[in-house]
């Protein structure tokens, strides 16, 4: 059963609505360049950090200059879905990479060339779809990059209550390992969870509508998924992420409430936190990285 981590949950919360007292909020540093990268022709072949040997399908560029992509394992029949994540900026129509890959990425027309590290250059068909930037004061603080600051659980099946600030809310091992120390009734994987620490969390507008969360291994590939559900008057979101993990914590599809801060810098999520081991809510404050 997919299962997803706790802080990952932070993914959907940034939403408000309204211009909090007129706010004037700056432009994302990659603001004209978002968009998404689509693989029509041969495939583009790449290794990721962790060795496995992916086809690319498709790259996002998100507003803030986080990059997130998809491809198929060659090795695999079953092809099975891998994501990769990193930062970029645009030099011409050139998407310089950093990340899980390093080098460049020339759009031309329909004609797409990766120039990766430690990779033959590939030329195959293809298409950039420019992503538009937001005009809701809402929007354009919510699709950027975030860093989770605290962390509150209060679970009532098994009881914690707990507080998490600094490093620890967002190193996954620290929340399991305290959940394991703190009641007897479910006990989770450390030797898991001790990989996920939490470097950021992006978002994207529609039509891609993306979650990302990336962790501070390069070899632990990102969390990706989609958001839905957006009410802006009753302040609610639903995501659901794919995430095919091992964990006792928090299912990969959820609801929740959130509010800004007035600046729009910070956020509050409040989540129902349900899994066949756990029921509770989860308080998670997270700040514009």
């Amino acid at each position: 059963m997919k299962k997803i981590l706790l802080a990952a949950a932070a993914a959907l919360a940034v939403i408000s609505c309204g211009n909090k007292g007129g706010v004037e909020i700056a432009p994302a540093r990659q603001e004209n360049n978002a968009g998404v990268i689509k693989i029509t022709g041969k495939p583009v072949e790449a290794s990721l950090k962790s060795g496995v040997k992916i086809q690319i399908q498709k790259i996002e560029f998100m507003r803030e200059g986080e990059y997130v992509g998809l491809g198929v394992e060659v090795a695999k029949a079953t092809g099975d879905t891998h994501y990769f994540s990193g930062t970029f900026t645009k030099v011409g129509d050139d998407f310089q990479l950093g990340g899980d890959f390093s080098g460049k990425i020339n759009v031309n027309g329909n004609q797409i060339t990766f120039s990766l590290t430690g990779e033959e250059p590939t030329t195959t068909d293809g298409g950039f779809t420019q992503t538009p930037p937001p005009t809701n004061p809402t929007e354009q603080a919510l699709f950027v990059n975030w860093k989770i600051s605290m962390l509150e659980v209060i679970i009532d099946k098994p009881y914690v209550k707990h507080k998490f600030t600094g490093s620890d809310a967002y190193n996954l091992g620290a929340i399991a390992k305290y959940i394991n120390d703190n009641q007897s009734e479910v006990k989770l994987d450390l030797d898991l969870f001790n990989q996920y620490v939490i470097s950021t969390i992006s978002l994207s507008q529609a039509p891609e509508k993306t979650i990302k969360v990336s962790f501070a291994d390069p070899k632990v590939e990102p969390i990706v998924g989609i958001w839905s559900g957006l009410n802006l008057t009753q302040q609610s979101f639903t995501y659901k992420l794919d995430a095919q993990l091992d964990g006792q914590l928090f299912t990969a599809e959820a609801s929740g409430s959130f509010a800004f801060s007035s600046d729009y810098k910070t956020v509050t999520i409040t989540l129902n936190v349900k899994s066949n081991d756990m029921n509770g809510k989860i308080s998670i404050t997270a700040n514009k990285a």
